[in-house]
């Protein structure tokens, strides 16, 4: 996963058929270890990269944990050269 957000994210694309028009069962599962099942649609194919959309949205307060996880690992610094 490149980009996350609360309706939709950015994949890398590998090669395999992961999604499609239909919705399909997914588990996001950050570095924490928390898992949050949701379902996707393909939204639509950016070079490489695959945009989806979540049938149940990631909410604000799941973004933003994994972003303080990032910042006391990382710290602010860290963040920007990525």
């Amino acid at each position: 996963m490149i980009e996350l957000a609360e309706n939709s994210a950015r994949l890398e694309a590998t090669g395999k058929a992961i999604c499609s028009d239909t919705a399909t069962t997914a588990v996001i599962e950050f570095k924490s270890g928390t898992q949050l099942s949701t379902s996707v649609v393909l939204s639509r194919v950016e070079d490489d990269h695959l945009i989806v959309e979540f049938q149940v949205p990631v909410t604000q307060k799941e973004i933003m944990a994994e972003q303080r996880r990032l910042l006391a690992k990382y710290g602010k610094s860290a963040l920007r050269d990525m």
